[in-house]
């Protein structure tokens, strides 16, 4: 199931009226610094992927042995399709959690100047 944004809750009409407390801002920067990071990863390891396939192609010359005991020359697809469908998997969710934290890290510090400001009231 796919997590929603509290945007597309309110526009669902299923956003919970007493949500729980934000985690601390903190937490959230160290969270997006991570995905960040690991948003380049898949990035760089896509572009890899991509170019392997550029230059090998999609089909792979490989020898088998065959059940006679003979060397015959077989295609394969090359792996490197699979890898980069899983990248492009993998940056959208990345992409995806990074939307979320945005939002989470916003709520957070509306929450703490709210807290702050209401001390001085």
């Amino acid at each position: 199931m796919i997590k929603l944004t509290q945007q597309e809750k309110l526009a669902r009409g299923t956003a919970k009226t007493a949500t729980v407390a934000p985690r601390s801002v903190r937490a959230i920067k160290q969270d997006i610094k991570v995905a960040k990071r690991a948003l380049r990863v898949v990035r760089s390891e896509m572009k890899l992927a991509g170019e392997s396939v550029d230059k090998d192609g999609i089909w792979l010359c490989t020898q088998v042995i065959g059940r006679d005991g003979e060397i015959a020359n077989s295609k394969k697809p090359n792996p490197m399709i699979r890898i980069h469908s899983q990248c492009l998997a993998s940056n959208q969710a990345l992409e995806r959690k990074l939307l979320l934290l945005a939002e989470e890290l916003n709520l957070a510090t509306e929450a703490k100047a709210d807290e702050s400001f209401s001390e001085f009231a």
